[in-house]
């Protein structure tokens, strides 16, 4: 077998056999593989096992939070994997073989071929039993036989087998001339591995290459100082850029200035060992270029034949990194390698040397005294905790409405304080949104999606108004006596008067069910149907939906002094929206109790009406982010009311009636404490929603009545403009996540409308006592159009 660097350093328990330098195809390959300590049966799950080391490394804590590498891919280039290993059983989704070059030979991998993939092309041969060791590497990152698990339990494993040429032992002159030919081997070696690497990324989603392999000894960055480094640097970076960490074994020399490559490399990640006191273990190669440490000694994972063994070695720390690696790629898929090893260096915990194994390097080793003392042990859900924060500031950062960026600042606190499943999730999906598109993922975290709901209700409050509104003009003429053998003209005159919408609805409509014969009556009673249509365009701040309803109201009224008339009504009303895109729907009900006068001398009249409601509505909203589709549910009751006054008169010009109207009224909405259910809805609260707003208008109306001989036709047209604005407290309060952190005070940023509002009416008297009508009316502006169709029926007695 090839020998591509010494085992200087190697620990051990006990004796071992003899083993190979690094890297073992059936072969061996680098300084930087640990002994392989037959200890008697051993277990996973053993005390000192992998359970032990995993949770040094705060790995638990991420498992119990649903991270566990899932969706990840690492490759192990090593000595191949026993995929049929209880510990592995379906976690190799990739076989290959890369024949290294040395000595004027070749590593065959079948048929004479120096390449090969497929199952069984990473099988390791034991004929050697340091075939074990990467075998042993990829239980470290990924083993799960449910009862112990490696670091990323669900990652899988991509094995590439490293072979060495048939025939060469571990004597280092059979790589050529010395640890320089041995480099030059291993990295060109590794530099056709990372040509399959890069194949695979285009199927799975490779997050991390472990290299628990090495050769030589290098005090510095080494791209041009180690044969092939300057190729093998090249293709590390480019794995990098595409979001694969290179992690690699420092090295088991006890060196304390220097590394082996390609630990070295431009766009390594070079690993060192400590012990179970996480004191720097004794032959871990350690230098300026060393940052990261994980667990190394009397390490138990996988070996052949479905057995475990214990090995030492920065060969077994480095794929504890990797596994860490794959858990934060996991937890946070849009960051980069940069950003995944600043979080595991900043948060590690501080280790350096104990007396005794630096005096074993310095006098007995003959090292150098190290020029850097203190490393960090990985702490892989503290990095985690700082990569997710950070990377949520950032998504705060990059919103761009009022909205977005108070659901980030909200959505930030909560996965900092609570760190649980539902927003980890959530952030999962969020964290590979892009720049331009946060804004709106961030706004879908909001229950305001749901005022769609609330404001369709306010469109049904403006319809009643409207028909509250219409009824009024009944009662203009009190007890004047107008007569049904009144000339149609006249009666025209004294019936037609411009009405205005109460809330939502038209700002001018004229009312025609001033009918004749009825003003003299001393109590009437009505009943109208409605139904509308709204929509709205989409906004940054506001989705766009659609929304329909209808509904009946009834009242009752009487005169009650000269030129007076008072009334009171109820009315029911459904109204159901569906945002665009079909991201939500909701269907409201909403009842209402109101009263109604006015006061009419000579052409001028005065009016209002006051009302209030009682509603219940239910509504979906879907939040959908890359890899999370939801819906999430509410129903919650609510209370409304609404007021308006209009002035107005009536003028006879030539036969036509035109009647001029100016109106102000106020809506609002208010709805009280709901939870939003469904799984990755984060279980949003709202403790209260207001809505309100202000509206004012102008009008006028024209018509003019025709004799139908007996029954009389009356049809007007009303061109009016009329204006809404938000009072400036309608609000959204409550929490995400059910905890204080999560708690959101949302400004709903609905903006003023200047709307158009036509309306066409036409009443049919059909005697002194009974009258039918119909209407349309419309309402249009900037982003929003709503029409609706009315008709009732009026009798007087």
């Amino acid at each position: 077998m090839i020998n591509v660097g010494s085992i200087r350093g190697r620990r051990s328990r006990r004796p071992a056999s003899r083993l190979t330098a690094a890297l073992v195809a059936g072969t061996a390959l680098a300084g930087g593989l640990a002994a392989l300590v037959p200890a008697g049966p051993a277990r996973a799950d053993q005390p000192g096992g992998i359970m032990n080391s995993v949770d040094m490394i705060g790995a638990r804590a991420l498992w119990e939070r649903g991270i566990t590498g899932q969706g990840t891919v690492v490759v192990v280039i090593d000595s191949g994997v026993e995929t049929s290993h209880p510990f592995l059983e379906g976690k190799v989704v990739d076989e290959a073989c890369v024949g290294i070059s040395a000595g004027g030979q070749t590593g065959d991998c079948g048929g004479g071929a120096d390449f090969a993939t497929g199952e069984g092309a990473a099988a390791p041969d034991y004929t050697d039993e340091d075939a074990n060791h990467g075998t042993h590497v990829a239980g470290t990152i990924a083993g799960n036989n449910g009862e112990a698990y490696g670091v990323a339990p669900d990652a899988k494993i991509a094995a590439i087998l490293i072979k060495s040429p048939e025939g060469f032992d571990e004597e280092e002159e059979n790589c050529g001339e010395g640890d320089p030919d041995c480099a030059s081997a291993l990295n060109d070696g590794l530099t056709r591995a990372y040509s399959h690497v890069m194949e695979l990324a285009r199927q799975y989603r490779v997050v991390a290459v472990n290299m628990s392999l090495g050769a030589g000894e290098y005090s510095g960055v080494c791209d041009e100082q180690t044969p092939g480094g300057a190729a093998l640097s090249e293709a590390f970076q480019t794995a990098q850029a595409s979001g694969i960490a290179n992690v690699v074994a420092s090295g088991n020399e006890y060196h304390t200035t220097t590394v082996s490559t390609p630990a070295c490399l431009t766009g390594a990640i070079p690993v060192g060992a400590v012990d179970s006191d996480e004191i720097i273990a004794v032959f871990s190669n350690q230098s300026e270029l060393v940052e990261l440490m994980a667990p190394g000694v009397g390490i138990v994972s996988s070996v052949f034949n479905g057995e475990y063994d214990e090995m030492d070695g920065t060969s077994m720390a480095t794929p504890h990194v990797a596994g860490a690696i794959a858990l934060l790629a996991s937890a946070s898929p849009g960051a980069s390698v940069n950003e995944i090893y600043q979080a595991l260096a900043l948060t590690g915990k501080e280790v350096t040397y104990d007396d005794a194994t630096l005096t074993e390097r310095v006098d007995e080793q003959g090292q150098p005294l190290p020029e850097k003392l203190v490393f960090r042990l990985i702490q892989v859900d503290k990095a985690a905790f700082l990569l997710i924060a950070s990377r949520a500031d950032a998504m705060t950062l990059a919103a761009t409405s009022d909205r977005g960026r108070v659901m980030g600042t909200t959505f930030r606190n909560l996965v900092g304080e609570d760190f649980a499943t539902d927003p980890l999730t959530v952030y999962r999906a969020l964290d590979v949104v892009g720049r331009s598109g946060m804004d709106g993922a961030l706004s879908q975290l909001s229950p305001d999606r749901n005022t769609a709901t609330a404001e369709a209700t306010l469109a049904l409050l403006g319809e009643i108004g409207r028909t509250v509104s219409a009824r009024l003009g009944a009662v203009r003429q009190g007890g004047a006596g107008v007569t049904a053998a009144m000339d149609a003209p006249r009666q025209f005159a004294a019936a037609a008067t411009v009405m205005a919408d109460v809330t939502s609805g038209s700002s001018s409509l004229a009312s025609l069910a001033r009918l004749p014969g009825m003003e003299g009556g001393e109590t009437g009673g009505w009943v109208r149907g409605f139904g509308q249509w709204l929509d709205r365009d989409a906004t940054a701040e506001r989705y766009g939906y659609r929304a329909s309803g209808g509904g009946v109201i009834a009242g009752i009224d009487t005169i009650v002094g000269e030129g007076w008339r008072v009334g009171g009504f109820t009315a029911y009303g459904r109204s159901s929206t569906k945002t665009d895109g079909g991201l939500g729907e909701g269907t409201a009900d909403l009842a209402t109790l109101g009263v109604y006068g006015g006061y009419t001398k000579d052409r001028y009249h005065l009016d209002g009406s006051l009302s209030v409601g009682y509603g219940w509505s239910e509504t979906d909203r879907v939040i959908a982010l890359p890899g999370l589709l939801r819906t999430a549910k509410g129903e919650t009751e609510g209370l409304t009311v609404q007021s308006r006054i209009a002035l107005g008169a009536t003028y006879d010009v030539s036969g036509w009636s035109v009647g001029p109207e100016a109106w102000v009224g106020y809506t609002g909405l208010q709805q009280k404490g709901y939870t939003e259910t469904g799984a990755g809805s984060l279980n949003a609260r709202v403790d209260e929603l207001w809505l309100g707003e202000v509206g004012t208008g102008l009008g006028v109306t024209v018509g003019r009545g025709f004799d139908l001989g007996g029954p009389v036709l009356m049809p007007a047209v009303t061109l009016g403009m009329g204006y809404r604005s938000p009072t400036g407290d309608d609000s959204m309060t409550g929490v995400l996540g059910g905890t204080a952190a999560g708690a959101y005070n949302l400004d709903l940023a609905r903006e003023n409308e200047l709307t158009f509002d036509p309306v066409v009416e036409a009443v049919l008297a059909v005697d002194g006592s009974t009258s039918a009508y119909a209407s349309w009316r419309g309402r249009f502006g900037d982003g929003v159009a709503d029409q609706a169709g009315t008709v009732g029926v009026r009798i007087t007695w």
